[in-house]
């Protein structure tokens, strides 16, 4: 039992490991300074499932525990530590920054300053932490979702969640609406089902036993065509209420669900563990390291893949450096 239990959060800790490969592959082109492509198309249909996959793991995981308000708190105190903690890191070393590198300091204090709330709508220096603000909201309403997934009608309610995502899905296909009125931190229809998603593979793993690799590189494929041919205005995050969106994901996190991993295996776990500092970081490192290629014109499929690596294991390294400084482990857990 115990080998099982551990062969297990390899398998989560695999879906994390390719979330956050995806993550990092989506937000190559923060700046928007690379031209279009094949190859920069196929990047964001390939890694759009990242974030959907990082609520279905959390689904997965809460599945297997009863959630009450005590709980919600514990967790949504540390989201809240870890937060204010690394935004104010961010905060004095933009003060530095304006310092030494910039030679005066810049006195508009509100974008500096307006750092520790401007997260919660996916803005400022920190717009990443759109994340935590999402899951704060998911904690706070965990005692009823615990209620959904333990419910003998899960799916009844997990298929009603399907239903509103695909509405909103549509709604975008027409008239881009989630991108004019909701901000990503509040469309919760899309974390709830892809969070009782996650619960619904945890409860009925049988049905989900056959999807391998195989499986899931084909619904990559048939997922990619689609978006491809799809609206070609709409960003990657207004599909995810489609079901070929819906259905890649649950291919990719069952496939990590199903494969065997070695208990002995230390990569895996290794790489999991770099997630948090890697996404809190990722979005300054990759400006950072567009310093030193400002003249360098990317052009063609296969250069562009090789950025895209060389880019991902530099800031996979640099993660794995700071976090081994003396006390930094300590701010990069929740």
């Amino acid at each position: 039992m115990k080998n099982k239990l551990k062969v297990r959060n390899l398998s989560l800790d695999l879906v994390k490991v390719i979330a956050m490969f995806m993550v990092l592959a989506l937000h190559i082109n923060l700046n928007n300074n690379l031209p279009k492509s094949l190859a920069l198309t196929l990047n964001y249909s390939f890694a759009c499932i990242a974030i959907p996959l990082f609520f279905m793991v959390s689904g997965y995981i809460l599945a297997n525990k009863k959630l009450n308000m005590n709980y919600s708190k514990r967790k949504i105190g540390g989201i809240l530590r870890f937060v204010i903690i690394t935004t104010t890191i961010y905060v004095i070393g933009s003060f530095l920054y304006d310092i030494i590198v910039i030679g005066h300091l810049n006195l508009d204090c509100y974008n500096k300053f307006g750092t520790y709330t401007q997260w919660f709508i996916q803005k400022g220096g920190m717009w990443q932490y759109w994340y935590f603000a999402s899951m704060i909201i998911i904690y706070l309403i965990s005692p009823i979702l615990d209620k959904l997934i333990h419910s003998d009608k899960l799916l009844l309610f997990l298929s009603i969640a399907v239903g509103i995502s695909f509405i909103f899905f549509i709604l975008n296909c027409y008239s881009h609406f989630e991108e004019h009125h909701i901000k990503q931190t509040y469309r919760l229809w899309y974390w709830i089902m892809y969070f009782l998603l996650g619960g619904y593979i945890h409860q009925h793993k049988e049905l989900f036993h056959k999807i391998n690799w195989k499986i899931a590189f084909l619904a990559c494929l048939l997922y990619s065509l689609f978006q491809y041919i799809g609206p070609k205005d709409m960003g990657d995050e207004y599909y995810y209420g489609s079901i070929l969106c819906m259905l890649y994901a649950i291919c990719v996190f069952s496939a990590c669900i199903n494969t065997k991993i070695n208990p002995n295996n230390t990569v895996i776990p290794k790489l999991s563990s770099l997630f948090l500092p890697v996404y809190a970081m990722h979005p300054i490192l990759y400006s950072t390291l567009e310093l030193f290629r400002p003249e360098f014109n990317i052009n063609g499929n296969f250069v562009y893949f090789i950025t895209l690596f060389v880019s991902v294991m530099l800031i996979i390294l640099i993660c794995d450096i700071i976090i081994k400084l003396p006390y930094v482990d300590r701010i990069f857990k929740i």
